[in-house]
């Protein structure tokens, strides 16, 4: 009876969702491939971290910006920034993930804005914020309850102009997608 059919659908569900799963990956990294990174104007960094004081941000120790602001479907966002200066944008990703990652937080709903300042940001450059992020968006698509999103924006030091996938209005359970929002009002000139 109905019992019979239900366990036949969850079975199906548990055998199909693999290819399920991976055609919405291909379909995600597809739609992330195609997008553009979107130029936002910024600041030198001294700038940056006032207009971070401006909107509430506190330092901590470890050079991190830190605000938490309420979420409707998130309950809290704990925001977290940090600005560095580097020349080689893959290696400063991957050491302040792994920085961010070690610092133990016992809460959810993370969300890191890591502003890089290059000497010059080129096409390498760009590459590597867009595949880094996209990874990490798709991740966060396919697992929702994610408790930590990383934003990486490379900015230029000739031009002050940041560089990062804006996925603002990509979903409201997807943490990405609030650090998208706060980054446009942290460069907000007024």
């Amino acid at each position: 009876g109905f019992f019979a059919c239900f366990l036949m659908v969850l079975v199906l569900l548990f055998r199909v969702q693999p290819y399920l799963m991976m055609s919405g990956l291909e379909k995600w990294n597809q739609c992330y491939e195609e997008k553009e990174l979107t130029e936002l104007p910024l600041t030198g960094k001294e700038e940056l971290e006032e207009r971070l004081s401006r909107q509430k941000f506190r330092l901590m120790e470890g050079e991190y910006y830190t605000r938490s602001r309420f979420s409707f479907w998130k309950d809290v966002i704990h925001y977290y920034v940090r600005v560095v200066e580097d020349v080689d944008i893959e290696s400063a990703i991957q050491r302040e993930s792994a920085r961010f990652d070690r610092m133990g937080k016992a809460k959810k709903n993370f969300c890191l804005l890591l502003f890089i300042y290059l000497e010059r940001v080129g096409e390498y450059e760009k590459e590597m914020v867009k595949n880094f992020v996209k990874h990490g968006i798709m991740l966060e698509e396919f697992q929702p309850q994610s408790a930590c999103s990383v934003l990486a924006v490379a900015v230029d030091e000739r031009t002050n102009a940041g560089y990062f996938l804006d996925m603002e209005r990509r979903s409201w359970i997807v943490l990405y997608s609030y650090g998208s929002r706060m980054l446009k009002k942290i460069a907000e000139r007024k």
